[in-house]
């Protein structure tokens, strides 16, 4: 069974398993919605992922140690990229990224609202330098989705 789905900025479906490891669906387009096969995504070493977050040139996920990781090199031609980079960050239990590849994330020990900067897709800056806190807060869970003029923020506590 699948526990967290994303559709990166080109309407791609990217999914994670119960087994920790990602899918990618592949073929969809307007003539065929729903896609006709899934591209099994192995895992990160030693890790299994639980949550996913695509963007237009990133794909992101945690796994269930609280380790961040990215995919990136997406492109038309290998539209799932080509492996997992840890990014280091302090463990986070929620993450979700814009289509503009904004990464917004939740850390795990006080559940503040962080975000990631330095992150460029020009150059080799997807994975960006470091996480800055925007909102301290208790938070559960984030979904963030993006204009070029607006964040909307949606928050979920326990």
């Amino acid at each position: 069974p699948l526990v967290d789905v994303s559709l990166d900025a080109f309407c791609n479906l990217w999914a994670v398993c119960s087994d920790g490891s990602a899918y990618f669906r592949m073929g969809i387009s307007e003539q065929v919605p729903i896609g006709n096969r899934w591209m099994h995504i192995v895992k990160p070493d030693r890790d299994h992922l639980v949550k996913i977050a695509a963007g237009k040139y990133a794909v992101w996920a945690l796994g269930s140690t609280g380790n961040c990781y990215i995919r990136t090199k997406i492109s038309s031609i290998r539209e799932y990229g080509s492996s997992w980079s840890l990014v280091n960050s302090e463990p986070m239990c929620s993450i979700s990224v814009s289509g503009s590849d904004q990464v917004f994330g939740i850390t795990d020990s006080n559940r503040a609202v962080v975000s990631r900067d330095g992150v460029s897709v020009t150059g080799d800056k997807l994975k960006g330098d470091q996480w800055s806190s925007v909102v301290q807060d208790v938070w559960s869970d984030i979904c963030i989705t993006a204009t070029t003029q607006q964040h909307h923020w949606i928050r979920s506590t326990k």
